[in-house]
This record gives C-alpha cells, sequence and structure tokens, in this order.
C-alpha cells in the first residue's frame, strides 16, 4: 500500500522580473529597420547577411532594442558585439552573431535575447541573456544567469558559469569548465583540464582530463557516466548520482556525503595507476574496481557511516589489505531493506495559458512530510468547465501534459517528470479556448487538490478578414480596377475569427505591434470562443494606400456571441459591420479585447488584412472655373456678346463619405477620371453643355444657347490636382435681332449623370434619400457648375445726325447702349473708348461753307455724346456741315468689334450703329449740320429764238 502523500496546488502565473529601464523598447524590423548608428564603421548587405566591414568593425545594439526580421539574419562583426539588453529575433526569425576574425567579443547585459547562435573568435561575456541555439568561442566563455539552448564550445579556453544558467546541450572545453549552480543537460566535457561544479545538476555525465571537483547540496543530481582520463583526484562532494553506470579515474577518486548509485541502478566506481577509494560518510552501490601493485597501504577506506553494497575486486596482482575497515569489502554489509517511500506534496502553478502554445507550469515538491520523496508520477484530472460545456456544444479537445494527452472527463498518469531539485516543469498544450478545471489524485482517485478559475485558455489572436483581401505586393497593387470595392462611411463586413498560436512559434507580439492577419490565419480556430462583450475596431486605421494620404477614422465591434440577433458567432467566426471614413487601402486594428473569463487578452491585439479600395459614397463640384471679365467694373464686371475670352481656375470634384464628410485622399491615383470634358461627342471625352443661368436643362433637349458659343472649352482632367483644367478661348455670338435670350446671363456648364470610373456619382439635390446619393440616378440627372464672373450682355455704340441753328453748340449722340429687358437702354461701361481714325484719316471734316468747328477730345467722351461748337465766325453765318469719324477701341487698345455690325461697303455709313469691315477697325461716322441748307440759288432761264 502506498503512502499518503500531500499536495497543494495553486494556480497563477509565473511572472519572471528582471531589472527594468525607463527607457521605452525600440522596434526595428530588418531590413528597413537597419541603422547606420549600430555599425562603427559600415553597413554591408549580402541576402540575409549584414556585415559591419572592415576588421575593426563592430556592432553596438541599443538598449531595449526589439530587432525581428521575417526571415533568419546573420549579423557579422570582425571586432565583436555590445548587446547591451537587446532583443534579436523570434524562434520562427532567427538572427544569429559571427565575429570569425580578429578576436572579436561578444557581450551583453541582463535581459539580452539572441534567437539564434554566437559564433567568436573572442570572448564571451554574457549577463542573464538567453540564447536559442548555441555558443562557439575561440576564447573564454563566461556567463552570469540566462539558458542556452543548445551546445557551448570554448576551442582554446574554458568556460565559466554562476548565477544558474541553465544549460540545455552539452559544453565541451579546452581549459578548465566551472559551474556555479543550474543544470546541464548533456555531457560537460574539458578535453585538457578540470571540470569544477558546485550545485550544478550534471544529467549527462561528465569526461575532464585533469580531474574534476563535484559538490552539491546533499540532494543535487547527477547522471551519466564521469570519466577521467590523466593522473589527478576525482572528489565528489554532496552528491546523489541517481543513474548512469560507472565512474573512472586514474586518479584517487573521493566520495563525502554522497550517494553513488541506487539499489536498482549500480554503478561500477574504477580507479587506475596507484590511486585509491576514499569514502566520507558515504555510499557506493555497485562494484569498486581497484589496482594492486604490492603497496602496503589499504586501497579502499572509509568511515563508520560509509557502506559498499557491492563487490570489492583487484583488476592486478598484490598482497596490499583490500579496505580498511575489512567490513566495507568483506560482503557482511547488507543493504537496508526497501522502504516504501512517502511522496512529498507538491503545489503546481499555471494560470492562464494561450491555446495551441505550449505553456510551462512549474511543479514545487514540498518539504512534508518529513523525508518524504519527490513524486516519479502525477496524476491528474481533467474536464472542460465553460462556456457551454454540454456534450456537442463546444469542441472536446484532450489536454496535453508533459506530451501525454488526457480526454475531458478522464485522468491519467504522467511519468518521467524530470526534477531539478525540488522543481519539475510541465509542458501544457490545450488547443481550444475556455475555462479548463485541473486536479490532483491520489492513489484512490480522490481529489486532493484543484484549480482554480483562473485556468484559462485564451484565443492566441484574431484572423480579419474583408469578403475578399485587397492582392497588394511589395511592388504596389495589382489590377486596380477589379479589386473589391467599400464606400467610404458606409458599413461593410470583415469576419473576425478567435485563432490558437501556430506550432510553426511566435509572430510579431502584440505589446509592440499588432498580428498581422497574414501570420495568424492559417492557425485553426478556437470554436469554443464565446464573449458576451463587444470589441472596438474605433482609431485610426493603418493606411497602406495612397502613401501620403491620411488615415481618417475606422469604426465598428464584434463579440463572440452565439445569441446575438445580428451577427451570432458560429464556428469561432462572427461578422463585423465596419466602415472607413477615407478612400484607399487600408488595415484596421482591433481595440484590446475584454478579459475572456476573466483573463487578459492584451496579447491578442490583431489586425486585418489589406481592405480596399475604399472609394467614395459621392461627389460633389469644389472650385468651379471663372471668366476672364472683358470689361471690368469698379465692382464685378461682364464680358460683350463677341468679346473673345476665357476661363481660368479650376473644375474640382471632390469626394464624400457616406456621412457627408470629405475623404481627402480622393486624388491622384484614387482621382476616378480620365480624359476630357468637352462640348461635342469624342472618343474618351465626356459632353457638357452650356446654359443661361436661368433656364431649366431638360434632359435630351439641346440649350437654347447650343449655337451661340464658338469654340467650346476642353477641360483636362488632372488628378495631382483632383480636378479638370480649362483651355482655350471661346466667344459668345451676337445674333442679327436681339431677343430675350440677350438680356444679360451667366452661363451654368451641365453635365448629364456624370460619375467616375467607379460608378460613383454626384450628389443629388433630388427627393432621393441621403444615402442614396452617388448612386446611378433611376431618371436624369444634370451636375450644375455656374461659371463665375461669366455674365454676358450685349452692347452697340450707336450716333445720329443732327441739325443746329446758326450760331448755336451741339451734342453729337455717340451712345453706348445695352440690351435689357428685352429694348435698347443707355448705359456705361469702364472699357469702351473713342479714338482717333487710324493713319491720316481725319477725325472730322467740312463742307458747304464750314471752315472749322471745337469738338470734345475723344478723352473727353462721356459714352453719350461730343459737344461741338461752329467756330467760323458771326458774318457771315455760314451754312454747312461737320462730318465726325471715330474709331472703338477697348481699353487695351484692340478695336471694339463687339459693339458694331459688318459691314461689306468701303465706308461707315454716316449715323446709326457703329460698324466695321472684316479685318478692320470698329468705326462710327455721323454728321452736324449748322443753319437750314437751302440747296444751290436758282437758275433764271432765257428766251431762246430758235430758227
Amino acid at each position: 500500500m502506498l503512502a499518503p502523500f500531500y499536495f497543494s496546488i495553486s494556480f497563477g502565473i509565473a511572472i519572471f522580473f528582471m531589472a527594468s529601464s525607463s527607457v521605452q523598447a525600440q522596434n526595428f524590423v530588418l531590413p528597413a529597420g537597419l541603422q547606420a548608428s549600430w555599425c562603427s564603421t559600415s553597413w554591408s548587405v549580402s541576402g540575409s547577411t549584414y556585415t559591419c566591414t572592415g576588421g575593426s568593425g563592430k556592432v553596438t545594439f541599443p538598449d531595449n532594442a526589439v530587432i525581428s526580421s521575417g526571415s533568419a539574419v546573420v549579423f557579422l562583426a570582425n571586432a565583436g558585439f555590445e548587446l547591451n539588453n537587446a532583443k534579436l529575433g523570434s524562434v520562427d526569425s532567427k538572427i544569429s552573431l559571427r565575429a570569425p576574425n580578429g578576436g572579436g567579443h561578444v557581450k551583453s547585459a541582463a535581459g539580452a535575447e539572441v534567437s539564434g547562435y554566437i559564433e567568436t573568435s573572442g570572448t564571451v561575456d554574457l549577463v542573464g541573456t538567453k540564447v536559442g541555439e548555441y555558443i562557439k568561442s575561440s576564447g573564454k566563455v563566461t556567463l552570469a544567469g540566462g539558458r542556452v539552448g543548445g551546445n557551448v564550445e570554448s576551442f582554446n579556453s574554458g568556460v565559466s558559469a554562476i548565477g544558474g544558467v541553465v544549460f540545455e546541450g552539452e559544453i565541451k572545453a579546452n581549459g578548465d569548465i566551472n559551474l556555479v549552480g543550474g543544470s546541464v543537460g548533456k555531457r560537460v566535457t574539458s578535453t585538457d583540464n578540470k571540470v569544477i561544479t558546485q550545485g550544478t545538476s550534471l544529467l549527462g555525465g561528465a569526461t575532464a582530463k585533469s580531474g574534476m571537483t563535484i559538490r552539491g547540496d546533499g540532494d543535487t543530481i547527477i547522471k551519466g557516466d564521469f570519466v577521467f582520463t590523466a593522473l589527478n583526484a576525482a572528489y565528489f562532494e554532496g552528491v546523489k548520482m541517481m543513474s548512469g553506470s560507472s565512474i573512472g579515474t586514474a586518479g584517487t577518486a573521493y566520495f563525502k556525503d554522497s550517494v553513488i548509485g541506487t539499489l536498482t541502478n549500480l554503478v561500477d566506481v574504477r580507479v587506475d595507476g596507484s590511486a585509491t577509494v576514499r569514502l566520507e560518510s558515504s555510499t557506493i552501490y555497485g562494484m569498486v574496481h581497484v589496482p594492486d601493485y604490492g603497496q602496503w597501504s589499504p586501497l579502499i577506506t572509509g568511515d563508520s557511516r560509509s557502506n559498499i553494497y557491492g563487490e570489492c575486486l583487484r583488476f592486478s596482482g598484490g598482497t596490499r589489505p583490500l579496505s580498511d575497515p575489512a567490513r566495507l569489502c568483506d560482503g557482511s554489509a547488507v543493504p537496508p531493506d526497501p522502504v516504501e517511500p512517502v511522496e512529498c506534496g507538491v503545489s503546481l502553478d499555471v494560470g492562464p495559458m494561450i491555446a495551441g502554445k505550449p505553456h510551462y507550469a512549474t511543479v514545487t515538491a514540498l518539504d512534508e512530510p518529513p523525508s518524504c520523496e519527490i513524486p516519479p508520477v502525477l496524476n491528474f484530472l481533467f474536464n472542460y468547465v465553460n462556456p457551454d460545456p454540454r456534450p456537442g456544444y463546444h469542441n472536446r479537445l484532450p489536454i496535453s501534459i508533459n506530451g501525454k494527452e488526457i480526454a475531458e472527463g478522464d485522468s491519467e498518469e504522467v511519468s518521467g517528470v524530470e526534477w531539478e531539485g525540488k522543481e519539475a516543469k510541465l509542458t501544457i498544450e490545450y488547443k481550444e479556448a475556455g475555462r479548463l478545471y485541473l486536479a490532483l489524485l491520489d492513489a484512490n482517485k480522490q481529489v486532493v487538490s484543484e484549480s482554480k478559475d483562473n485556468f484559462v485558455s485564451r484565443p492566441y489572436g484574431f484572423c480579419i478578414k474583408p469578403p475578399q483581401a485587397a492582392p497588394i505586393l511589395e511592388s504596389g497593387i495589382v489590377d486596380f480596377d477589379s479589386l473589391v470595392r467599400f464606400k467610404a462611411g458606409e458599413p461593410f463586413p470583415v469576419s473576425v475569427t478567435a485563432v490558437r498560436w501556430k506550432e510553426s512559434g511566435e509572430v510579431y507580439g502584440s505589446l509592440d505591434e499588432p498580428l498581422a492577419a497574414e501570420n495568424i490565419c492559417d492557425n485553426g480556430a478556437t470554436l469554443n470562443y464565446r464573449q458576451p462583450y463587444q470589441t472596438s475596431f474605433l482609431g485610426a486605421p493603418e493606411l497602406i494606400l495612397p502613401a501620403l494620404g491620411v488615415p481618417g477614422v475606422s469604426n465598428g465591434s464584434f463579440k463572440h456571441d452565439p445569441n446575438d440577433p445580428v451577427h451570432p458567432a458560429l464556428n469561432g467566426s462572427v461578422n463585423a459591420d465596419v466602415t472607413l471614413s477615407e478612400v484607399g487601402f487600408f488595415r484596421i486594428t482591433m481595440k484590446e479585447p475584454p478579459t475572456y473569463l476573466g483573463a487578459s487578452m492584451s496579447h491578442s491585439i490583431s489586425q486585418s488584412a489589406p481592405i480596399g479600395r475604399i472609394i467614395p459614397a459621392w461627389l460633389e463640384l469644389g472650385a468651379k472655373p471663372s471668366q476672364n471679365i472683358g470689361c471690368p467694373l469698379a465692382i464685378g464686371g461682364f464680358t460683350y456678346q463677341e468679346q473673345p475670352t476665357f476661363l481660368t481656375g479650376e473644375l474640382e470634384v471632390r469626394a464624400f463619405n457616406r456621412v457627408g464628410h470629405r475623404t481627402l485622399n480622393y486624388k491622384d491615383d484614387f482621382w476616378r477620371f480620365t480624359g476630357t470634358l468637352e462640348g461635342s461627342e469624342r472618343e474618351g471625352a465626356v459632353v457638357y453643355e452650356l446654359h443661361q443661368n436661368s433656364a431649366t436643362p431638360v434632359a435630351g433637349q439641346p440649350s437654347a444657347i447650343a449655337d451661340r458659343v464658338s469654340a467650346m472649352p476642353v477641360f483636362t482632367a488632372m488628378p495631382a490636382n483632383a480636378a479638370f483644367l480649362p483651355s482655350g478661348g471661346y466667344s459668345y455670338t451676337r445674333p442679327a435681332t436681339p431677343s430675350a435670350l440677350d438680356n444679360p446671363f451667366s452661363l451654368n456648364m451641365v453635365i448629364w449623370n456624370w460619375h467616375d470610373q467607379d460608378g460613383v456619382y454626384f450628389k443629388r439635390d433630388d427627393e432621393e434619400p441621403e444615402d442614396e446619393r452617388g448612386f446611378e440616378p433611376t431618371v436624369p440627372m444634370p451636375v450644375v457648375a455656374l461659371i463665375g464672373d461669366s455674365e454676358f450682355r450685349l452692347g452697340r455704340v450707336r450716333s445720329e445726325n443732327l441739325i443746329v441753328p446758326h450760331g448755336n453748340s451741339a451734342q453729337a449722340p455717340i451712345m453706348l447702349e445695352h440690351w435689357r429687358d428685352t429694348v435698347w437702354q443707355r448705359d456705361f461701361d469702364d472699357c469702351t473708348l473713342l479714338a482717333p481714325p487710324a493713319d491720316s484719316a481725319p477725325r472730322f471734316s467740312f463742307d458747304s461753307g464750314l471752315t472749322s468747328a471745337d469738338v470734345d477730345e475723344v478723352d473727353e467722351w462721356n459714352q453719350s455724346y461730343l459737344q461741338i461748337t461752329d467756330a467760323t465766325g458771326p458774318e457771315p453765318e455760314p451754312q454747312g456741315r461737320v462730318l465726325l469719324h471715330h474709331l472703338l477701341q477697348h481699353s487695351n487698345g484692340v478695336g471694339a468689334n463687339w459693339l458694331c455690325q459688318q459691314r461689306s461697303e468701303a465706308g461707315a455709313p454716316l449715323g446709326g450703329v457703329c460698324s466695321y469691315r472684316d479685318g478692320g477697325d470698329a468705326e462710327t461716322r455721323s454728321s452736324i449740320t449748322f443753319g437750314i441748307h437751302q440747296g444751290p440759288k436758282p437758275l433764271i432761264f432765257r428766251r431762246e429764238v430758235y430758227r
């Protein structure tokens, strides 16, 4: 019957604290994150090898640096490395260090990590450092605390370790090997010197040329074979050799306070040369072989507390006493009867774990009852607690403890527990989510102790995917036009799947950056995950493209609730409605989820696969072009019909999201217009119309002024400006007979059912609801843009012929008139001037006796008349005419032909509307008659007699 054993079990998180730094971690992702300041010379990069060039090239990593890469990387520096407390690489993408020439040294401070190997021709001096693989050095290797995952080898020197270093591989050195505390998983070999340990668990034996000293605290375990190759003493103190078959030495073997072998594991102790075996408070289970070279001193000695349970043999002839006292070797010693062991109680710390990820729980043996033995086998009962433990309502998976699978509701013995002193580590793995239950059972299958509520398996992260991920490569975007499109500000679905840890290892740590979808979406789902509380996407998403754009805001939330009426969680997945406020390609990042069954989920912050393209909800016109003012006024201005003009500025197209906020990224490649806007049909062009601003455009009906505008401007798409830029001059043709269409008016541009290449339409002001704007209308809808400063007026300059009494002055009518309210009305402007005729043509001339007159200068014209006075003199009062001849010009010196009628005759008529010949000047001519013209004197006819 087994003696009772005692357990105290508690569950919590095992946390190891190291010296903290006030400096925040600095994250560098290779190759882009490679810093010139790390290298004392300059970098040379070849594939996955980063070389700090030259014989003096030395690499110094900054404090708190976290350096990662998408693949395995090797740093090479002949003058060595200063690690400080940097963390290099990960399980999946290891970073290694090489200093092959020049005696390069490798040093570190507490907290450093090297995921790969270290190779150097110099020394290695590490403090509190984890090395994932091996260490090879031509110099001495000195370690203080930490762990080495592979072998440690010093070719030309020794190895020294203090602070309980854990060596998972073997240690091999040419010089001395000195170890204090810790453990060595495989063999320790000094090819030319000594092995000296203090409290170190040697689990693979040892070999030393020049002897060894193995000290422990009485409970220090050693295993394997121990071999000595030179005539030097071997010293064992305070150790228990629990396995292994032999101790062989060419020198004297000393045993103090030690137990070598067990009743079931006998050890062969053999000494050579003139050596002896000495025991002090020690016991050997097995055979002791000694030589005998004829000397008279005993070969095997021991005190009263020492025993040999086995045979003593000579392997050379001789007559020396075999042992002193004789009882050691005379066979009289009877081994003690096997005592049924009393197993020690244990405590177990396991705490929250991550689904699928090996979790290392620590088992500690208690010192009760007294003289108890550490249990080699532990009996565990496993069960699933919640959510919803009913069969068929959750995914039933076994838990694995040290590789032993235990199904729900079953108990199993877990053997092969390896103890280091009074501690052992159990590897626990569970690939689902939920609150779990573990209990330790006694021999009668009764629960001795059980887990607490914080034994929870959590998802590793969340795979967040849109219906189709945007295929974005390093070189840019593939097939820009065929990508899935969602409208800015409009909800679209993403799937959110809780996933477990993948066996290939860690990806990015979510405390520094989120878990990316492409790294975790291949992980298996945790189907049991339930979360009734919401996790939000509110925040600034990561903008992928456009590179110089703005991220905008993301919003939305999800919860893994199977009872949610809108988005129930199924098989670990749930759909979430998400909005993005901007245009482009994005990744959305979730906020930290609520605690899961009381356990933190801060590790699981995840980021979506690329989402896009996000396009606008609708379009609106922004800045509009303006017409060059033909005739400026003090305030504003206008242009005369038939006066040449052109457009300035731009026709800007702006985009908006569903809630009416402008999307600033709608430009460059994301401004989805090409080609031109033109006044007539042409391939690659969109046709626009011009209407008077008072008109109501009707689809399918031509504009009332369709034939009046000559050479309509062409608008060319300019994505960088998010606008169409106008080019080309035009004018508005004068009519032969004015009508109501010629009253003053401005111009509207009209484009029917206008949209961009993604089918996004302009905002409509019809009765459609706000959330329907931007979609294809059911009836034709105009997009209208008022052209600034585009007022047109029909004008003319008209003169009249007058008759004035003798001696009077006159106002010669030369009047500027505008067509307004369907009649000609006197008006004024700031741009029309009178000018003298060109060349030598007279401004005025006289006939019928009038020889001179006073006339206002042209710059005194008030756009109504010129003052004129007969200047011939009082006697006699002349009778005759003054003929006036002037040019009409714009203030810029150009002829104002737009105020005149075209004529075919050579000379301009007297009076009436000014006129011009094709290619000629605008002219006005009129006459002023002073006195009454009586005609020629009468002719008196004489009578003629004809024969």
